[in-house]
């Protein structure tokens, strides 16, 4: 009866031993599956195919298109602006000056004019703030529009960011008035940002009339 017992337990403590080994195998099994698993999957994951890196460096390509055409518009526009406001503020200048001094001016000095060319020049007779007799003249030179008193130059009208290509003064006399018409032509920029505009004015001399 003893013996019995003994072997029972004896046979029993063994099976549990060898239930512990085979449970313990079985999970180092579990563990190095599982690992392996997560390796494939993160290596799946951090690979790239050939067909993604292409397509990857299509869509790059297509966005670096898109910020250089922006660009380049942007820089198209502002100089176009800068442009037309170079001519804009050289023909505002100029036919301010040239309307104010012919408007009051005594006479035109026809001795000191040249109309109707491409390079006119308009010489008038007028005073000075004391009163005293004085000639003024408009001319090109080297495409700036100058102004000079008694033959002296005083300065430049237009800018040198822009050029007169044109400056054409023709006399008007009805018989009652005299007057002046002015026709200016002005450009900016260089090659495909190049642009010209002309201006006309007609100027009735107050001391005619």
């Amino acid at each position: 009866m003893i013996k019995k017992i003994f072997k029972k337990k004896y046979c029993r403590g063994f099976t549990r031993t060898q239930n512990l080994t085979s449970n313990s195998i079985r999970d180092k099994k579990f563990q190095s599956n599982f690992i392996s698993v997560i390796k494939s999957k993160h290596n799946f994951v951090c690979g790239f195919t050939l067909i993604e890196m292409l397509a990857y460096i299509a869509v790059l390509s297509i966005i670096l298109v898109l910020i250089v055409t922006s660009l380049s518009s942007l820089i198209t526009s502002e100089n176009r602006v800068n442009i037309e406001k170079n001519i804009e503020t050289s023909a505002s200048t100029a036919l301010e000056r040239m309307t104010r001094d012919i408007r009051d001016a005594k006479s035109i000095d026809t001795a000191g004019s040249t109309f109707g060319s491409n390079s006119s020049v308009l010489s008038l007779n007028t005073t000075d703030v004391g009163g005293n007799p004085k000639t003024e003249a408009f001319y090109l030179d080297n495409n700036i529009l100058k102004i000079s008193e008694n033959g002296t130059e005083t300065g430049a009208l237009t800018f040198s960011s822009s050029r007169v290509t044109k400056l054409v003064f023709k006399s008007l006399d009805s018989g009652n008035s005299s007057a002046i018409q002015i026709k200016i032509t002005i450009e900016s920029g260089i090659g495909q940002y190049l642009k010209s505009e002309t201006f006309y004015s007609t100027v009735i001399l107050r001391g005619s009339y």
